[in-house]
């Protein structure tokens, strides 16, 4: 496909009631994108009873391609559809492959000789224990080149990306708006390191806005495109249960990881427990389902890289990634109050553990 009609394509596809089922009718009633985009007012009525899409077709040619042609060259956006040897096979077995696919970064990480891709999700009201579950999974996958998939959204999917970007590993972002928007803004840098060093990816045509209804959409390409899906942190009624029934239904695999019972935030993956889900406690769990793992290769994060009297060492194994309250710690420990807070310090001094308000502590994502 020519540069004429990926850009027409991208035209047309802006124009409300043309979606991906309308893309590939017009593909074949006219010919080509270009072909319809240029197409007289009497051959736009035959082909749209629709008096709103033949004026906004006219609208749209009168503007010119040039706006959209810079649009989509200044962002290094690629634009994929299923005609092209790019296109995921994976994705005709989904409901309503999406026609087309706008991409930024490395398209190759959607053929299936890319290696094993897996997505991450759950809560964007992430706990603190959620966040760093995701950040560590994501990034002990990265060290066995897993691609981690997600949703870019606030909580589990920031740190499921950023755990693997700090591993310099292969991440996807499947949208849930145009790829020419970044959402949540905040993102911003992820999403130029993610464009540079993975893959950016939405089925949206160019401008749309991340209202709530794309996302459920969006949430079954992150199924399609992954052997697995691991649901960190999510409550009953989820954007992340929503992903891990795509995922069922397309037989694929789904991971759980377990949370507090009295947590809504991991009631939703709890739940996936009961009914069947594999609990996931550790990285092995997820890696030996999919290759031959020796268990002392995976790096352990909570491995010191400093030395430890007995002491501190009783003090740090008391810690995960669920926080917890300095008077707990004194019950569990027995140590004077002098003391403890000493070995805190250095503690936390050596990038163990974290200070978090209230007088929290909880194990650094990076160890």
């Amino acid at each position: 496909m020519n540069d004429n009609e990926r850009i027409s394509l991208a035209i047309l596809h802006t124009i409300t009631g043309i979606g991906s089922a309308a893309l590939g009718k017009i593909k074949t009633d006219f010919g080509g994108f270009h072909e319809c985009l240029m197409a007289g007012s009497e051959r736009l009525e035959r082909a749209f009873p629709a008096k709103d899409i033949q004026n906004e077709i006219q609208g749209k040619r009168s503007l010119g391609t040039e706006y959209f042609y810079q649009k989509i060259d200044k962002n290094n956006i690629k634009i994929i559809t299923q005609e092209d040897d790019e296109y995921p096979d994976c994705l005709f077995n989904i409901g309503q492959p999406p026609y087309v696919l706008y991409c930024r970064g490395d398209t190759g990480l959607l053929k299936q000789r890319a290696g094993i891709r897996l997505g991450i999700v759950g809560s964007r009201k992430a706990s603190a224990y959620g966040r760093n579950v995701a950040y560590n999974f994501a990034r002990e996958l990265a060290l066995h080149d897993v691609c981690v998939i997600s949703g870019l959204a606030r909580g589990i999917d920031t740190e499921a990306h950023r755990g693997s970007l700090a591993e310099r590993g292969k991440t996807i972002a499947v949208l849930g708006c145009g790829i020419d928007i970044i959402y949540p803004r905040e993102n911003y840098k992820m999403y130029d390191k993610i464009a540079e060093q993975g893959l950016l990816l939405s089925e949206f045509p160019l401008g749309t806005a991340p209202v709530n209804k794309n996302f459920p959409r969006r949430n079954r390409i992150i199924a399609g495109l992954s052997k697995g899906i691991i649901v960190v942190e999510a409550d009953k009624h989820s954007g992340a249960i929503i992903t891990a029934d795509f995922a069922l239904e397309q037989g694929k695999d789904v991971f759980a990881v377990p949370g507090p019972i009295n947590s809504l935030t991991s009631a939703g993956t709890n739940n996936l427990i009961k009914q069947g889900a594999a609990l996931v406690t550790e990285i092995t769990d997820i890696l030996r389902e999919y290759m031959t793992v020796n268990a002392a290769a995976v790096k352990n994060t909570g491995q010191m890289a400093i030395e430890l009297s007995e002491e501190e060492k009783n003090v740090f194994k008391h810690f995960d990634f669920v926080p917890i309250h300095i008077e707990k710690l004194l019950d569990d420990v027995h140590i004077p109050i002098g003391k403890l807070s000493e070995i805190l310090l250095k503690l936390e001094m050596n990038g163990l553990l974290k200070l978090l308000p209230g007088n929290y502590y909880i194990k650094s994502m990076d160890n």
